[in-house]
């Protein structure tokens, strides 16, 4: 057999190109043209628009042009992609369809995300942010969210290995009137040392027609945590369900725990009933059976 001769040959421009080998035909080669600012807009409904690694390299070829504009829904937007970054800011105009569940979801390899900017239009009546962030291991810096009206915000963080802190003020600009469901919502999240004090007030204050946010599983597994203060007291209705199962699973460093009180300092009160606070693995590290103090 005959091996086939090999040349590279780089082409810039559009052109009528031949190859310095003997025998080979001269090649025409058209090359398409860059896209527009106008082209690299991303606007209306995304969801689902770059999961799943579909147009991974528009964003490596050309993220660093693109933007976005009245948005409407980025549900599943990144979904299970493998891109490490994403540079540029999300704009959405949110209304009763809009969902940010599962944006990032299992972006596994991301480590830092843009800001998210919110337009509110029309009352959304609750934004849900079901597992938003859930399994983004290695993302080590939080997007701020900026304007957000949160409805479910079960499993938020979960499985965010890397995070370590939240900044103090994450939540000021946002409206949690619709509020109604946080279960999960920083399970596995292994490196987290703090909650601040301004996140957990932000959880409490909803309005009196929504109904409660559950605390199960919500720091399950988070190994690194040394503390919860002033976790929210829910008032505005009364509870017979437990309303902690598996809050504190696994919580191996945390020493110290406390609900928020009165500004005067006076306990809040609550119409709770057969509430059940499981601390038996708290501030403990379990080795082949037995718990023993965690030195940590």
């Amino acid at each position: 057999s005959i091996e086939p001769k090999t040349e590279e040959l780089t082409v810039t421009e559009n052109g009528v190109y031949e190859s310095a080998l003997d025998g080979y035909s001269k090649v025409t080669v058209n090359c398409p043209p860059a896209p527009t600012a106008e082209e690299l807009i991303i606007t209306g409904d995304c969801s689902g628009r770059f999961g799943y690694d579909g147009w991974n390299w528009i964003i490596d070829k050309y993220g660093d042009r693109m933007t976005t504009t009245n948005i409407t829904n980025v549900e599943k937007m990144f979904a299970y992609c493998n891109l490490t970054s994403i540079p540029f800011t999300i704009n959405i105009s949110a209304s009763s369809s809009t969902s940010i569940s599962n944006m990032f979801s299992s972006c596994k390899k991301l480590t830092d995300i843009p800001d998210i900017y919110i337009t509110i239009k029309k009352d959304p009546g609750g934004i849900s942010a079901t597992n938003a962030f859930g399994s983004c291991y290695e993302l080590k810096t939080l997007p701020y969210i900026y304007n957000y009206q949160p409805g479910s915000m079960s499993s938020f963080f979960t499985y965010c290995h890397s995070i370590r802190t939240i900044p103090e003020d994450y939540t000021d600009t946002w409206d949690t009137k619709h509020l109604y469901y946080t279960e999960n919502m920083f399970n596995c999240c292994y490196s987290l040392r703090a909650i601040p004090e301004r996140f957990m007030n932000k959880l409490q204050d909803k309005s009196s027609s929504s109904a409660y946010s559950t605390y199960g599983g919500m720091f399950s597994t988070c190994y690194s945590l040394d503390e919860i203060e002033k976790l929210f007291v829910a008032t505005t209705n009364a509870y017979t369900s437990n309303m902690f199962g598996s809050t504190f699973n696994s919580c191996n460093r945390l020493k110290d725990i406390t609900f928020r009180t009165n500004e005067d300092g006076t306990p809040i009160t609550a119409r709770w009933k057969s509430q059940t606070i499981d601390l038996t693995k708290v501030g403990f590290v379990e080795h082949n059976g037995t718990l023993t103090p965690s030195t940590l």
